[in-house]
């Protein structure tokens, strides 16, 4: 409501204000194209789209006019989709695998789809796209931190839809979590959304009482599609690559709980460029080398900013995991080094909060001459965008995020950005580090024990740094 009528209070950093354009995208449906998907706002939806065993219903968010179900009601319609969908004889076939997929291959499934029968399945897929969000009522009960972060991550790629701006997951044990679509926001927006929803859910007791309304039958609507043969086919299709994706995905959660941003403060030192270095850390000792590493540095200081790019991998960065893994280095030079990179990158961010990175103008550069390559047959692309030193740089063989805040959250991942690197979402407090690691190459595991270490040996120069009897971990590098 406030995002409709313009009441959203403005957003700040320190005392600078927030562009607010994002969050008009805050409740939307990324709608498959043929070439350029399309974004469409929902704000003033009046309904939600609940998925259960691969079933989608349809809920109404108001009662008449402008009056919103009360909790009750709510919980009584979510009940009703959970006991419906149970006792079915046999799930329906997963619609939501679309969204899974290739864009290409989601816009052929979706076209497809539609064609079969425009009436009841364009209905069905208006009402899917128009809907404030998607809600996910998951059967298990899970507990351990990787079931949890495969869960909300990618589950089994058929009770889902990827395609909604919010789609929340709540299994049998009361467990909650949301997967963001990325287009039309970036994560401070989104979590500016949860944040809302942890202090609402903290501040006030649900009103759980009988509902005040007639047991109609049709309270909750379910949504049939009429699939043709070749639909059927698509759908195993996009199940199948589905499956495949999932099953080369390696994703773990490393709750550190050593220390958190307290004790790094302490010792003097920015936590996020602490953490930064870790990371950096970590990777040389399993390589023996740096990588092109990526952090977002919000610029929504600007009208329609978004992010730019703060480049952790530095000539200070490079001399401070090589002294390290020095073993004729001693703890005063290494923890120079340390402080020294950190200082750097504390720099680099700062100077990107500004828009004074290169990585955004270069790639902009980039797009315009592909495509005048494409438009003018004697165009030739600018000889930087073929130096293997651009490549390379833009090859993140580490994306890392940080969506330290409040404790509305306690983990937050994504994938990496490329085949052979590693997404890290990480978020610290206190007295505690939660990462979330994921690879396509199956080291995610591997890559959070040796993150472990590093953190752990960081703190102990820092803590040491006039004590050379301290001792350091040693790990085996890995062949490329």
């Amino acid at each position: 409501k406030k995002i409709v009528d313009g009441s959203l209070p403005q957003q700040k950093k320190g005392n600078l204000p927030q562009c607010m354009t994002q969050f008009q995208y805050l409740f939307s449906s990324r709608i498959a194209q043929a070439g350029r998907d399309k974004l469409v706002s929902c704000a003033r939806s009046k309904h939600a789209i609940v998925l259960c065993r691969q079933q989608f219903y349809v809920v109404q968010l108001y009662k008449s006019g402008s009056i919103l179900k009360t909790e009750a009601e709510l919980s009584e319609d979510l009940s009703r989709i959970y006991n419906h969908a149970a006792v079915q004889d046999r799930m329906p076939e997963p619609i939501g695998v679309f969204t899974s997929v290739h864009r290409d291959d989601s816009y052929a499934g979706r076209r497809q789809l539609i064609a079969d029968n425009p009436t009841i399945n364009g209905n069905n897929m208006n009402l899917i796209d128009t809907a404030l969000i998607c809600l996910i009522l998951n059967e298990t009960k899970p507990t351990e931190w990787d079931t949890l972060c495969k869960l909300y991550f990618h589950s089994d790629g058929k009770n889902v839809y990827f395609d909604k701006s919010i789609q929340i997951t709540i299994s049998q044990n009361g467990e909650i979590g949301a997967n963001m679509e990325h287009s039309g926001m970036d994560g401070d927006t989104f979590n500016e959304f949860l944040i809302y929803l942890y202090r609402y859910a903290t501040a006030n007791k649900p009103d759980l009482a009988d509902p005040e309304v007639p047991q109609q039958v049709d309270r909750v609507k379910p949504l049939h599609f009429t699939l043709s043969r070749k639909s059927l086919k698509n759908i195993k299709k996009a199940e199948k690559h589905a499956s495949q994706f999932i099953s080369q995905t390696d994703s773990t959660i490393l709750p550190f709980n050593e220390f958190g941003k307290e004790a790094i403060k302490k010792l003097k030192v920015s936590p996020d460029a602490f953490v930064q270095m870790a990371l950096q850390l970590t990777y040389y000792r399993l390589y023996r080398q740096s990588c092109s590493t990526y952090e977002p540095a919000n610029v929504k200081r600007f009208f329609h900013g978004r992010t730019m790019c703060a480049r952790t991998c530095s000539e200070a960065s490079c001399a401070f995991v090589q002294m390290f893994s020095n073993p004729l280095a001693n703890h005063q030079d290494i923890a120079k080094s340390l402080r020294d990179a950190c200082s750097h990158h504390i720099k680099t961010v700062r100077a990107a909060q500004k828009g004074l990175d290169i990585d955004r103008h270069l790639y902009g550069m980039y797009c315009l001459a592909k495509h005048r390559v494409q438009k003018f047959p004697n165009y030739e692309l600018p000889s930087i965008f073929s130096d293997p030193v651009y490549t390379r740089m833009k090859t993140d063989l580490i994306s890392t995020s940080n969506m330290s805040g409040e404790y509305n959250l306690l983990i937050m991942g994504f994938g990496p950005v490329s085949q052979h690197g590693f997404g890290v979402g990480y978020l610290y407090d206190k007295y505690y580090i939660n990462f979330a690691i994921s690879s396509f190459i199956g080291r995610a595991k591997l890559f959070k024990d040796v993150l472990f270490s590093s953190l752990m040996d960081m703190k102990r120069v820092l803590e040491n740094e006039n004590n050379p009897s301290v001792s350091l971990n040693k790990h085996p590098v890995l062949k490329s």
